[in-house]
């Protein structure tokens, strides 16, 4: 939350995948992203396109917020089945 107490930044986990990336680095629902590697993660939007600019297999580091505690969790990206385009 902001110094207002009111406004944040981040995008809320509101549901994990079991056996997902998200869920084997510990993160649960209700946690708040706010950073990917260190870069401020405003929304839900931008954690989206933060996470693409990586590939399947690459770890990176999430910044989190859980009843109001900061932490971090190291994440192993999946793949979403998509197929590849070339």
């Amino acid at each position: 939350l902001g110094t207002d107490g009111i406004t944040g930044i981040g995008a809320q986990i509101k549901s994990l995948t079991a056996g997902g990336a998200g869920a084997k680095a510990g993160l649960k629902e209700g946690d708040v992203i706010t950073s990917v590697n260190g870069a401020v993660v405003p929304s839900s939007e931008a954690l989206v396109a933060a996470v693409r600019g990586f590939n399947p297999g690459q770890k990176i580091t999430v910044g989190y917020t859980r009843d109001g505690q900061k932490n971090k969790a190291e994440v192993t990206l999946g793949s979403d089945g998509g197929t590849p385009t070339q």
